[in-house]
């Protein structure tokens, strides 16, 4: 059934990489899909959630070893301008050696965290920013909270620097190039 609804012609995307003859390579792409019946899409996009007016927080306490935090925020849909922005501040924040998070909370010495992790999750509705962290022994959660809330507010209240925003951008191309 999911099959059927969603692998349809109109609901495809095709790639073509190196070299080749576009008037060649299109030929073969209609020859091979072009006899298939486009069909009706479900909706693209489900009931908004309401708006959140206030944080919430949600605690799930199980033993791991190490111990293991995560944080969850609902973000923006992909194609919305603001999940661009987003894309940038997380490579700020919490990706490569450079970031802020990182050097505040892996690379610090000692260090507070032995990983710190996030992700972008755009795939499922609601769309989530997660971070994750595995903490070193002695390190207790809510300072980890406070550092990263310390951080998140120097963002806002000054922003980030031509220089960090200018690596994340190259960080997000060199990824786009990695997986093609």
């Amino acid at each position: 059934s999911y099959h059927k609804r969603y692998y349809v012609p109109n609901n495809t995307s095709i790639f073509v990489v190196g070299d080749h003859d576009p008037v060649q390579t299109l030929k073969w792409i209609k020859a091979a899909y072009q006899h298939l019946p486009e069909q009706a899409l479900p909706p693209e996009r489900p009931e908004p959630e309401p708006e959140q007016t206030e944080e919430r927080r949600g605690v799930v306490i199980k033993p791991t070893n190490p111990q293991l935090v995560m944080w969850a925020w609902p973000v923006p849909a992909p194609r919305d301008r603001d999940f661009l922005v987003l894309e940038v501040l997380d490579r700020i924040l919490a990706k490569g050696r450079a970031a802020r998070l990182q050097k505040a909370l892996v690379y610090s010495n000692p260090p507070h965290l032995s990983r710190l992790y996030a992700y972008l999750l755009p795939m499922r509705f609601p769309y989530m920013y997660v971070w994750g962290a595995v903490v070193e022994p002695g390190m207790s959660v809510e300072y980890l909270q406070e550092i990263v809330d310390s951080e998140l507010s120097m963002i806002a209240a000054s922003g980030v620097s031509d220089r960090e925003i200018k690596r994340a951008i190259a960080n997000l191309r060199s990824d786009v190039v990695r997986r093609s």
